[in-house]
């Protein structure tokens, strides 16, 4: 998505273009912004105040707007309204401690917005303190009493996908043990924004490592019946370990199960175990980042009772209204030019057109690189299921086809970012072949 600040009367010419060598169809939508009056902080000389203990405040980005002068929240380059390129819409929160130490501010959305610190009394003295990079959800940083503190949250041009969000002070509540998610019943998902969270003193370490965990988070369940139960963290945004406690408080010697990635297939991270049930019996569940560089998300868990579906059923459970012709593999009821099959590798909605990525290319001085923005850990299975497949590949007439191997660059929240490149003699059409693994 672009945002342009336009006049009225002024003329605007529009080129869609791609660095393939292949034609394809383009659909371009033009809307103007919702109407509705602005939030009452939408400026900065009218905040929402904060008081000293606060522990959230709720807000959306979606009607407000970029005052005159107002500074370029995420850097993406504008400088102004009356720029092509303006500055973020913003809300403002002040905020004035009355004690020092160490703060974590959260933003808790489902979008990608800018959340930038600033410190000083006058407008024009303020002085910038911390920002969350793209992809984050969180800052952390040392609070002094007495001063006051200017918090903006704003949309990231060009792409500027608005949301409700609630900004949060502190960790998750399962940051702590004694604040663990009760999970209920035969079968449960549970997702956390893990911005904040930390380990607590003498917290168990990994079974399979000396490392120590990173951002953990607790759950509890008690089991309704004598069995067995299926764990995993399918739908988390970073690579996770799942680690099952049978006392409280937990310690080496009751961890019952433990997993770090249940695949070995490229750009999966999600854990799974499966752990034998005792009715009555209590278990600690815990979740922590493998990597203690990798950015905070998402953290879900998903407890069932019976083994979990393959790939396409699991899929397709997610979008009740997908029936008759509608639910094939083939089917592309949005009309996006993805199949269904396309749409569960890529991570978008079979409902919702605006959702469509595509191969991304770009033009280097030895040839091409096209990335992708696929949902590895969607397409495998648990257990003894037929996972999904995805399979790069290239061709000079779009008749013979041959893979090519992509190079995993980095995940993007639960996506895997992947990029192949090819030189100037290569085949110049690329493809994504989604399949059953064989």
């Amino acid at each position: 998505m672009l945002r342009l600040a336009s006049e009225a009367g002024t003329r605007w010419t529009l080129v869609s273009q791609t660095a393939l060598r292949r034609l394809r169809a383009a659909t371009l939508s033009l809307s103007s912004p919702a109407g509705g009056p602005p939030p009452a902080n939408d400026s900065w000389l009218t905040p929402q105040l904060l008081a000293p203990t606060w522990t959230s405040a709720a807000g959306d980005v979606t009607l407000a707007s970029c005052q005159a002068g107002e500074p370029d929240h995420s850097d993406s380059g504008g400088t102004g309204v009356a720029t092509l390129l303006p500055p973020g819409r913003s809300v403002w929160y002040d905020w004035a401690p009355t004690t020092s130490g160490p703060v974590t501010l959260r933003l808790e959305t489902t979008t990608d917005l800018a959340m930038r610190l600033y410190r000083g009394l006058s407008r024009s003295e303020w002085l910038p303190v911390q920002d969350v990079l793209p992809g984050q959800r969180q800052l952390s940083f040392s609070a002094r009493a007495g001063e006051n503190y200017h918090i903006a949250v704003a949309t990231r041009p060009p792409f500027e996908t608005t949301a409700p969000f609630t900004l949060r002070f502190g960790g998750p509540a399962n940051d702590l043990l004694a604040g663990a998610i009760t999970l209920t019943g035969a079968n449960a998902t549970s997702s956390v924004d893990s911005a904040g969270a930390g380990t607590e003193e003498g917290e168990p370490g990994y079974g399979f490592t000396l490392e120590t965990p990173h951002a953990s988070l607790w759950w509890k369940w008690t089991a309704p019946f004598s069995g067995s139960v299926w764990l995993d963290t399918r739908g988390s945004e970073f690579d996770t370990v799942l680690t099952v406690f049978g006392t409280d408080p937990p310690d080496t010697t009751s961890r019952i199960a433990e997993n770090d990635n249940h695949s070995s297939r490229p750009g999966t991270t999600a854990s799974a175990v499966r752990v034998p049930t005792t009715a009555g019996q209590t278990w600690l569940i815990r979740i922590t980042r493998r990597d203690a560089a990798e950015p905070s998300g998402l953290a879900t868990l998903n407890l069932t009772t019976s083994p979990p579906l393959d790939p396409w059923p699991r899929w397709l459970a997610g979008f009740p209204s997908l029936t008759g012709p509608a639910a094939l593999e083939t089917a592309d009821p949005d009309n996006d030019g993805l199949t269904h099959l396309a749409e569960l590798a890529l991570g978008t909605s079979p409902l919702a057109a605006n959702s469509r990525r595509s191969l991304t290319p770009t033009a280097i001085p030895t040839g091409w690189q096209v990335e992708a923005l696929l949902d590895r850990d969607a397409l495998d299975s648990i257990g003894e299921g037929t996972p999904l497949e995805v399979i790069w590949q290239t061709s000079r007439d779009l008749l013979t086809w041959q893979p090519s191997p992509a190079t995993p660059i980095r995940r993007q929240g639960k996506l895997s970012l992947e990029r192949l490149t090819l030189t100037k003699d290569d085949p110049p059409f690329v493809r994504l072949l989604i399949r059953r693994a064989r």
